[in-house]
């Protein structure tokens, strides 16, 4: 019977030499990191990882769910008490995501549009996903005071049963905003997830110059542990990694997402993914950004 490694991200990790080095010398540059990135990344052990004892020494050992386990369900949210939209963010052909008041702190609602036949559920993706973070408290409240959260926390899903049930509290400079928004024009219930606001962040497409080369540690060591949650992010571009003002890292927008208790996924697919995480941000974004050059975007996935 083979063994196999911890399951651990050895590329993710900073070695002591590593960490002298972002004490010591701020200005650590790429070619300090690439080739032990390089060398961690052939040592990569997927997350959980078990050794199979049915498979004959010959064949690598694998590890998919055989038994579709969902994780608990989020919150169901009917209605926010004292709830004022007060801008958009983002409006895209699947999903709405406005900025709110919420009693009194901001929280970030995405609504969903109704699913066409032939389109993908973008709504079952992110709340399956949310899901397994939660339960899994890698999605955690801020209260928690979390070092470094790897995700927003998700509150959960709010039920909107008509757009009056959220223009109730707006003023009508705002109704007048929010009512030309294309999801709003159905007759049918629509869905949301209310999210944590994060203040002064910006996503690596957005504001590549914030990325350094600790940084993007600290962004691998974030979907290291969606991994751990059975989360495969699938739409991993720089678009969906954002910093904030004080230096920490969140991975979102998890509408592609495909979650373990949901579906069977061979844990190669962790591999790869992390695999073009890196070489994206190692390999493509910060050399350009200190040849002050414009990244290419360059993606290898599965």
């Amino acid at each position: 019977m083979s063994t196999r490694p911890s399951t651990t991200y050895p590329h993710t990790a900073l070695s002591q030499r590593d960490r002298a080095l972002s004490t010591t010398s701020p200005a650590l540059t790429t070619t300090d990191l690439l080739p032990r990135a390089r060398k961690r990344a052939l040592s990569y052990s997927p997350p959980c990882s078990k050794p199979s004892h049915s498979a004959p020494p010959s064949v690598p050992a694998r590890s998919v769910l055989k038994h579709l386990i969902p994780p608990p369900r989020l919150p169901v949210l009917t209605r926010l008490h004292c709830c004022c939209f007060q801008r958009v963010l983002h409006e895209g052909p699947l999903s709405v995501v406005v900025l709110a008041s919420v009693a009194g702190e901001q929280r970030v609602i995405k609504i969903y549009a109704p699913t066409t036949p032939g389109h993908r559920d973008a709504l079952t993706h992110e709340y399956r996903a949310y899901a397994a973070l939660v339960h899994h408290r890698i999605s955690v409240p801020p209260s928690s005071a979390a070092p470094r959260p790897a995700v927003p926390y998700c509150y959960g899903i709010l039920k909107i049963r008509s757009p009056d049930q959220l223009f109730r509290n707006c003023s009508s400079a705002e109704y007048q905003l929010f009512k030309n928004l294309h999801i709003f024009h159905t007759d049918r219930p629509l869905c949301g997830l209310v999210l944590e606001y994060i203040p002064n962040a910006a996503s690596i497409a957005e504001d590549p110059s914030r990325l350094t080369p600790q940084l993007a540690f600290r962004a691998m060591q974030a979907l290291r542990e969606i991994h751990k949650a059975g989360v495969l992010h699938v739409d991993h571009w720089p678009r969906n990694i954002v910093i904030d003002g004080e230096g920490r890292v969140r991975w979102v927008d998890f509408d592609s997402a495909v979650t373990r208790g949901y579906w069977k996924i061979d844990e190669r697919c962790f591999w790869m993914e992390a695999m073009g995480t890196l070489h994206t941000l190692l390999e493509d974004v910060i050399p350009a950004r200190e040849r002050g050059e414009q990244p290419h975007w360059e993606m290898f996935s599965f």
